[in-house]
């Protein structure tokens, strides 16, 4: 006997279509879905995925044509939510063959403009004004027009130009919609693909968080005001300026930049601009982005990037960036100049350091890849080298070895493309690689230096400090349990003893050897610096000195008594 469903209790999709768990509002959209991918040739995808029943009859006999092409033409078809999708999807040649990543790498994101009169309403309601009040003029008519918002130029009341984005009205509800099934779909794949290179539910989850970056406005304005930090004191670039009083999550007011689109080759020329000092500044601001400030603009296409009357560099778009950990950019400089070097097998290391080497993976096979690569390419000057040509085929070789690139490398690959092909374009000689070699060299002799090695070796003590501070809390924790009776003690086989004290001792002596180590340092340090002296002897840094001696004195001393010298 089955059981009638209570009223008021939602409707889902798993009565129409098991596997799928939202409301059944959905369905028209799902079936949206289903009938443009299975138009395009994709038909045999629904029927790997069980949903061949969403299609009417007369789609489920399509030809399974399929493509790059067609999956980018589905794409654009669906709208704004899954053009976003195979944007991302044309970062991860990790997981795509090359011509599928080049293909979603064209999609198009114009669409006619929304009536202005939607843009005003959501202006004043985010903004709390009306928009007479608040600028002393709008431009009713969008300077751009996008699936997710439109772009208006204005003047305030106190003159400066400005520039408004927007929110189209009602996206959020379709975008919410889209990511439901995407997830949804991520899931059925999940359980019913048994190839697969990644979790497609993590890779939804990590879409989805994109989508939401999109969808406010207030993450660009705070990508603009680091940029605008790390550049505070550069003359060569521009980084507009955010009205935050006039922006919120769905409005965002910026200080107009105006200037020459970089790709207007003739307009520069009768601006009697340096196109090729051009190409290495913009190579050289980029390396900064990436190797020194570790936030790096993902988008670097001619159309946001303008030169000024002055003579600087404006960038525009700040919505895709990403930032690098320190300790990312500094392996990845090390396996670049390995591979400048022709060093496969500490390449290798590198990415093993980095963590993009699954378990498993041979090893020796991947070296051999790498060799091939060097050999195809590195064969020559450094000034007869394509950058282009090193970052595709290390994205094959990433391909064929399954290699687990973090999404912010896979950005930066895309954006590195787009340099070395515009830097070009500024002047056919210019080769970002004489540029990015020395920059990197000269980061990796800055990181060597005796400030630098003091910090990596003060780090570890630093732990043992707050150990040490957050101790007598330790202790009372234990005793509380001990007290309340929550005190458990795990039993341990005789013969541990004499090993755990031999490892006990050599972990003291480690300590030890850093600490006296870190003081040697902070002394040399210290010792032409300001501050109390002695007899011509810093007072700091001679007892720093004193100390260290006195350390590696007892540490000796130890290690000689026990005949283990």
């Amino acid at each position: 006997m089955s059981r009638s469903r209570p009223a008021g209790e939602p409707r889902h999709l798993d009565r129409e279509v098991p596997g799928l768990s939202r409301p059944l509002r959905h369905l028209r959209r799902y079936r949206q879905v289903a009938e443009v991918l299975a138009r395009h040739g994709f038909a045999v995808v629904l029927e790997s995925l069980g949903l061949r029943r969403l299609l009417p009859a007369w789609h489920r006999t399509a030809p399974a044509a399929g493509g790059p092409v067609h999956l980018r033409q589905a794409l654009e078809e669906l709208g704004p939510t899954f053009i976003k999708l195979g944007q991302v999807l044309s970062l991860r040649a990790d997981l795509l063959p090359r011509e599928y990543v080049e293909e979603l790498a064209r999609l198009q994101d114009r669409v006619a403009p929304e009536p202005f009169e939607l843009s005003r309403k959501t202006i004043e309601e985010e903004l709390g004004a009306p928009v007479e009040r608040l600028f002393a003029r709008l431009d009713p008519h969008p300077m751009a027009s996008a699936s997710l918002g439109q772009v208006y130029e204005g003047t305030l009341p106190t003159g400066e130009a400005i520039v408004v984005k927007v929110l189209r009205a009602g996206v959020e509800e379709q975008v919410r919609t889209d990511l439901e099934i995407i997830d949804d779909l991520a899931k059925l794949a999940r359980e019913r693909l048994a190839e697969r290179l990644i979790d497609p539910v993590r890779l939804a989850e990590e879409f989805a968080r994109i989508m939401r970056r999109e969808l406010d406005y207030r993450f660009e304005a705070r990508h603009i005001q680091r940029f605008r930090h790390n550049f505070r004191h550069d003359r060569r670039i521009r980084i507009p300026r955010v009205y935050d009083a006039l922006s919120g999550r769905r409005v965002l007011t910026l200080e107009r930049l105006w200037g020459v689109k970089i790709s207007e080759w003739d307009r520069l020329q009768q601006m009697g601009v340096d196109r090729r000092a051009l190409a290495r500044t913009g190579a050289q601001i980029f390396l900064k982005m990436v190797l020194v400030d570790h936030f790096f603009h993902g988008d670097p296409h001619p159309g946001n990037l303008l030169v000024e009357p002055d003579g600087r560099l404006g960038v525009l778009d700040y919505g895709m960036v990403a930032a690098l950990r320190p300790q990312t950019t500094e392996q990845l400089v090390r396996v670049f100049l390995a591979v400048v070097r022709q060093d496969a097998e500490g390449a290798v290391r590198g990415m093993r350091r980095m963590g993009i080497v699954p378990p498993g993976a041979d090893t020796q096979r991947l070296v051999g890849d790498l060799e091939d690569l060097i050999a195809r390419n590195y064969g020559r000057p450094i000034s007869e080298l394509v950058l282009a040509d090193v970052v595709r085929d290390s994205l094959d070789v990433a391909y064929q070895h399954r290699l687990v690139l973090p999404s912010e490398l896979l950005l930066l690959a895309r954006a590195l493309l787009l340099l070395d092909g515009l830097g070009r374009q500024l002047d056919p000689s210019f080769n970002p690689l004489e540029v990015a070699v020395p920059f990197a060299r000269r980061l990796v002799l800055r990181r060597l230096t005796l400030r630098r090695q003091a910090q990596m070796l003060l780090a570890p003590l630093q732990e043992v400090v707050e150990v040490v501070r957050t101790l007598p809390q330790r202790v009372d924790r234990l005793l509380e349990q001990a007290e309340t009776g929550r005190l458990a003690v795990r039993w341990r086989p005789d013969g541990y003893e004499v090993p755990l004290r031999r490892l006990e001792r050599a972990v003291n002596r480690l300590a030890t050897a850093l600490l006296a180590g870190g003081l040697a340092i902070a002394g040399a340090l210290l010792w032409d610096e300001t501050g109390p002296r002695l007899a011509g002897i810093h007072v700091a840094a001679g007892l720093a000195l004193v100390a260290s001696i006195g350390l590696s004195a007892g540490l000796f001393w130890g290690i000689w008594r026990s005949g283990r010298l």
